[in-house]
């Protein structure tokens, strides 16, 4: 919840409807506080409706699920909201409300930016928040997020039946597209811009590091991420702007450079343009920052920051329990794995699968319980040869793209998977029915993969 008005008023409303339900907030008392948390903890309370402030920092065991009842005004915030669950290797589910009164806050931004560029209005500039390397820019993130809402926005109305809305969403995205398009994508697919939005320079970006000419252009990571990754760059420079992604991330000595916005997508948007073994680079890395340094300094679970073990001197934040850089766990299920829903049949009623290999992992073994019953995915690799095992559970089928994988081929039964029993949808996917298949994989070199994006 955003205030601490609304979030007493839905636990009273929650109460009436027969739910255990208790609120937290600035209003109540250090005591009434950890009374309320104490007993949702134990069970007690069935609910505990929670403002942004409050919510921070609260540590709770295997928490299955969080409602954004109201949707938060930043992605900082919504962050912090959704790494309440999923935490330290579990599982677990994020669900945003979005009420049809909640629409004016879009219907805001668009009349204080009528050139659908989000340069005006768009708060405290956190930006890509605790990024290692240079800021950036504010107006560049903004966009990209305000265009990622509104195709959020048109999902949900094409989902209810609202074909008005999906229209008018579908077609302001195209604008916000276009501009950003023309603002910040070269012909050659360079993406950035000068740096007159200017983010607050986080703490762990040495200031010597982080300044710059004012009227330098400034190319991210995150920028590349969050544009390729929201569709905000035209079909045919996507394969050019994921190669300024990598040569970036090569020249950082192959290290990542993102932050709180763009860590999260940036090995599916390395995946998804062909570059799977970047992503793997990254993933495996111990060089500071990186997951593996978090790891061999003593990390259990993610933190908030990459170098959280140098700066205990400052608790005031220094979570070692962090949602931001541990959304890499998605990657592992969906893509190391390749275990996926599918929009249109959520649930795992039909899986997606798009494994993505790699030798220097070696081998891998995935679980997960699904309201169809077991889903289970398995490989090894030896050289430029993988051996896959995969079981769809009864009442459930799956699909497979083998274009988003990086493997060259695949046999089923010593059978190339074009000669195969298995049948093709009108997508050209490979239909699996439920049972347990043995799939052999030739893999793609290293860079060679398509880079089109993964379409479900």
């Amino acid at each position: 919840m955003r205030t601490k008005h609304g979030a007493s008023r839905l636990a009273r409303q929650l109460e009436k409807d027969g739910l255990a339900t208790s609120a937290i907030h600035g209003d109540k008392t250090q005591a009434a506080r950890l009374t309320a948390l104490q007993d949702f903890k134990d069970g007690k309370l069935q609910v505990l409706v929670a403002t942004d402030v409050a919510a921070r920092g609260l540590d709770i065991d295997d928490l299955p699920l969080v409602v954004n009842y109201e949707l938060p005004h930043v992605p900082e915030d919504y962050i912090h909201r959704i790494g309440r669950t999923g935490r330290a290797g579990a599982s677990g589910e994020a669900i945003s409300l979005v009420a049809h009164e909640e629409e004016k806050y879009l219907a805001e931004i668009g009349a204080k930016n009528p050139n659908h560029l989000w340069q005006n209005g768009f708060g405290a500039a956190f930006g890509d928040w605790l990024t290692p390397t240079t800021t950036t820019p504010e107006d560049l993130l903004a966009t990209a997020y305000w265009a990622y809402d509104v195709s959020l926005m048109k999902q949900m109305a094409l989902a209810t039946g609202r074909t008005a809305e999906e229209e008018r969403y579908g077609t302001l995205f195209g604008e916000i597209k276009s501009a950003f398009e023309k603002a910040y994508v070269r012909a050659d697919g360079f993406v950035g811009t000068v740096d007159h939005y200017p983010s607050i320079p986080p703490p762990t970006v040495h200031p010597d590091e982080g300044s710059q000419d004012q009227d330098q252009v400034v190319e991210t990571q995150t920028g590349y991420v969050l544009a390729l990754y929201m569709n905000l760059v035209p079909d045919d420079l996507r394969p050019a702007a994921a190669q300024k992604l990598v040569e970036l991330i090569k020249n950082n000595h192959w290290r990542l450079g993102t932050g709180f916005l763009g860590t999260p997508y940036l090995l599916e948007v390395l995946a998804d343009t062909g570059y799977s073994d970047v992503a793997y680079r990254l993933l495996l890395s111990r060089e500071y920052p990186s997951w593996g340094y978090v790891i061999d300094h003593g990390g259990t679970t993610t933190w908030e920051r990459w170098n959280g073990d140098q700066m205990l001197h400052d608790p005031s934040m220094n979570s070692f329990n962090h949602y931001a850089y541990g959304a890499v766990g998605e990657w592992l299920y969906r893509y190391a794995a390749g275990v996926d829903t599918v929009s249109s049949n959520p649930g795992f009623h039909t899986i997606y699968l798009h494994p993505n290999f790699d030798a220097r992992l070696g081998n891998l073994s995935f679980d997960d319980e699904s309201a169809y019953g077991a889903i289970h995915s398995e490989w090894t690799v030896q050289g430029s040869q993988a051996t896959w095992k995969v079981t769809i559970p009864p009442n459930a089928t799956a699909v497979l793209s083998p274009h988003a994988t990086n493997a060259a081929s695949f046999h089923l039964k010593g059978v190339p998977l074009e000669r195969s029993e298995l049948h093709t949808d009108s997508s050209g996917r490979f239909e699996l029915p439920a049972g347990s298949y043995t799939f052999t994989a030739t893999l793609t070199s290293p860079g060679s993969a398509s880079s089109g994006s993964m379409i479900k």
